[in-house]
């Protein structure tokens, strides 16, 4: 009997050290998890202010460009005014005579077509501007 009883109590420390190992293993477990859950929650979060960030400076991309536009409408238009005083000065000032007023209008036709290469440049510098913000945004983390 007391062989019974002692091989019973060896037994029940047995069992006892298993289930003590089992939830050992769980907490372990759930210690494990718990970090990689809040592992992944801080790179969430990272993740989050980069895209956070790269919106800002789209933004202040965009409102440069926006920006960059009126200020160029306002150039051309700065420009169109003064050739079209120029012109009206000059065509006051030739009015008496027909020969230079013949040589005026060559010169309005040149200034027209100046005109036109100013807006096409003023363009193209913008086109150039709108590629360097968007390089410059897409380079951005």
């Amino acid at each position: 009997m007391a062989e019974n009883a002692e091989h019973a109590w060896q037994t029940w420390q047995i069992v006892s050290a298993i289930v003590v190992f089992i939830f050992a293993i769980l907490g372990a477990g759930a210690a494990a998890r718990a970090w990689v859950d809040r592992r992944l929650e801080a790179e969430k979060h990272d993740r989050n202010v980069q895209v956070g960030t790269a919106l800002m400076k789209a933004d202040e991309a965009k409102a440069l460009h926006h920006q960059l536009e009126l200020q160029t409408k306002d150039m051309v238009h700065e420009v169109r005014l003064a050739a079209a005083d120029a012109i009206h000065e000059l065509e006051l000032r030739v009015s008496k005579d027909y020969a230079s007023f013949k040589m005026l209008n060559g010169v309005k036709e040149d200034l027209v077509d100046s005109m036109g290469e100013i807006k096409d440049s003023v363009n193209r510098m913008s086109d150039r501007f709108s590629e360097a913000l968007v390089a410059l945004v897409s380079k951005t983390p």
